[in-house]
């Protein structure tokens, strides 16, 4: 099971995939919807909850992810790098 962590005071959010480095940890944000909006179809209302998901392969996760090239999707999801 993958537990929640609270995002320490060293993290940094990123704005771009090539924020990530070599070694760096990289945490996202948990959130629901809270309500369907039947006018046009999709869910709205996008509600963080304050915790976070460390991403357990780095090097794996660029490689798959396409996503993170859009900006749009970086800031919705609340991407943030950790560097000890």
């Amino acid at each position: 099971m993958i537990s929640p962590i609270t995002l320490p005071a060293n993290a940094i959010q990123i704005k771009s995939k090539s924020d990530i480095k070599e070694g760096d940890r990289v945490v996202y944000e948990l959130g629901s919807y809270t309500r369907f909006n039947y006018t046009l179809g999709r869910w709205d209302g996008w509600r963080r909850v304050g915790q976070f998901i460390e991403i357990r392969n780095v090097k794996e996760f660029l490689e798959v992810d396409t996503h993170l090239d859009d900006p749009e999707y970086i800031k919705h999801h609340n991407f943030h790098i950790i560097r000890d």
